[in-house]
């Protein structure tokens, strides 16, 4: 694939997935090896344990909204910083609801084989939304 298109293709997994919950494209972009660093606890870091990791997610911060603030690709990876805003409305690793809003950033990279995604690599200030839900001081 093209640097364009695998750029397309983690915009479309970014906009479908994670803001719409479009659970039902998830094989269609990953590959089925896929591997990502950021299990829950209780998780696998496989497609599986991807998909149950964003749909509790999603749960707690239903109206979870991601935007990219920079995408770089070269070859077959693909690189770019977000930042997360939404409510925490349900449990998040064992903090009750806050109903407050967050606002948190990252970074992920990712590689495309085949047209597809195969591996995730994210660094997220955990601390500074864990904080926001009153989780740490």
């Amino acid at each position: 694939m093209s640097i364009k298109e695998n750029k397309n293709l983690v915009k479309r997994y970014n906009e479908e997935i994670w803001n719409h919950g479009n659970f039902s494209l998830m094989d269609e972009i990953f590959d089925p090896k896929f591997n990502f660093n950021y299990p829950d606890p209780d998780l696998e870091p496989d497609l599986d344990g991807f998909k149950q990791t964003i749909s509790r997610f999603r749960e707690a911060f239903p109206d979870i909204k991601f935007s990219s603030l920079l995408m770089v690709a070269e070859g077959d990876i693909v690189v770019y910083r977000w930042e997360g805003i939404g409510t925490h409305k349900a449990e998040y690793m064992g903090i009750a609801p806050t109903d407050k809003e967050v606002e948190f950033t990252g970074i992920t990279i990712h590689k495309i084989e085949n047209g597809k995604i195969l591996e995730e690599f994210t660094r997220l200030d955990i601390f500074g939304l864990m904080q926001q839900i009153g989780a740490m001081s």
